[in-house]
């Protein structure tokens, strides 16, 4: 069964080219966008604390999502990613979810399917001794009272809390009925990141997909 490495909230998702799912495919890529001038723990370095939570400069007004509730949703998905619970991880998305890269557009239309995307992903954060996540929230902006763009670092650590790569994502994430979910997640620097980690790891991608 083929399948295609794509970007997701915190990490890659493994998608059956045979599943239900729209693609979109680029143009070309397009440069990353400058990253904030804030200070992440470096690659190889020991974790900043298991929290999304930093208080952000200029984040405030009455519209908006509140920045404590976006650091607990993405805390929440931290721990989901920690035990490699890929329905819990489902749950914290919206239908249809969409994933976007520079190479790459596609929605998955059902939380069945983007389970099975995640459950897909893990051998490779396995062989690569990615064992959780540590999420940042770098920026938010309020698009609406209900709909936040938002930008997470992720730093990924191995069994002894040191991180081995970080990632940087950019969410569209809409306060609903039931909690917050992400639509929408863009990754920026994904595919440069995972041939790093796996580069040092001694692991060829190309086996995973």
């Amino acid at each position: 069964m083929s399948t295609r490495t794509i970007a997701s909230l915190g990490g890659a998702t493994t998608v059956d080219k045979g599943s239900a799912v729209t693609r979109h495919p680029a143009r070309g890529g397009s440069p990353a966008p400058k990253r904030l001038l804030r200070h992440p723990p470096s690659e190889g370095s020991r974790a900043a604390p298991r929290s999304a939570y930093r208080r952000l400069n200029g984040w405030g007004g009455a519209m908006g999502i509140e920045e404590e509730r976006l650091a607990e949703y993405f805390d929440a998905y931290a721990a989901a990613l920690r035990e490699f619970d890929a329905d819990a991880t489902a749950e914290l998305w919206g239908l249809p979810g969409m994933i976007v890269t520079d190479d790459f557009a596609g929605a998955l239309e059902s939380r069945a399917d983007l389970s099975a995307a995640f459950e897909a992903s893990y051998p490779l954060y396995r062989r690569l001794g990615l064992e959780s996540a540590v999420p940042e929230i770098r920026s938010m902006t309020a698009l609406t009272d209900l709909i936040a763009m938002v930008r997470v670092r992720w730093s990924h650590l191995d069994g002894d809390d040191d991180v081995i790569v970080t990632i940087d994502f950019e969410y569209l994430v809409r306060d609903d009925a039931d909690g917050l979910h992400v639509y929408v997640a863009v990754g920026i620097d994904e595919a440069d990141a995972l041939q790093r980690a796996a580069r040092a790891r001694g692991v060829d991608l190309d086996l995973f997909g």
